[in-house]
């Protein structure tokens, strides 16, 4: 009876055991996936932003503005090329 007991005991630990290690490691895989799935859905995203930033950095490069000691006032500076 009590050899019954410890066996049927050890059995259910390493049930329980072995659940918790398939869980853990399905569980990984899933977080895994998911992971790379949103990465995915947001690189999208992410080129749109880059884009509208840089639209708006040179949007402010041509709409510079830079103060003058000499006139005492902010003046607008524009693009030149520069001639070698």
């Amino acid at each position: 009876m009590i050899v019954e007991l410890i066996v049927i005991s050890c059995v259910g630990i390493l049930a329980y055991l072995a659940g918790n290690v398939m869980g853990w490691s399905s569980g990984k895989d899933y977080g895994v996936a998911k992971a790379r799935f949103e990465l995915m859905m947001e690189e999208p995203i992410r080129r749109s932003q880059a884009q509208k930033r840089e639209e708006l950095i040179n949007h402010i490069s041509r709409q510079s503005l830079a103060f003058s000691q000499k006139q005492k006032q902010w003046i607008k500076v524009y693009d030149a090329e520069v001639m070698e």
